[in-house]
């Protein structure tokens, strides 16, 4: 999908914004909640990416998929 750039794109999303913000803004509130950031601060994993302890599963780094043999078993 190609998106639409400039000043009357601009325009236009900030029209649709004006529409509905108020009333999110409204429910959050009522609700005790915040709104996340209109763009997020940095890019995070998504939940498959890491393990229950927050590490990475390996499928980002190579070296974390490495199986080691563990005689334990």
């Amino acid at each position: 999908m190609k998106l639409n750039d400039g000043e009357e794109a601009d325009s236009k999303l900030d029209t649709l914004r004006k529409m509905y913000e108020p009333y999110i803004y409204a429910l959050a509130n009522h609700l005790s909640q915040t709104l996340p950031p209109w763009i997020p601060l940095k890019k995070g994993k998504d939940n498959w990416q890491t393990t229950a302890w927050a590490q990475s599963a390996g499928l980002i780094d190579p070296k974390a998929a490495t199986v080691v043999a563990d005689d334990h078993f």
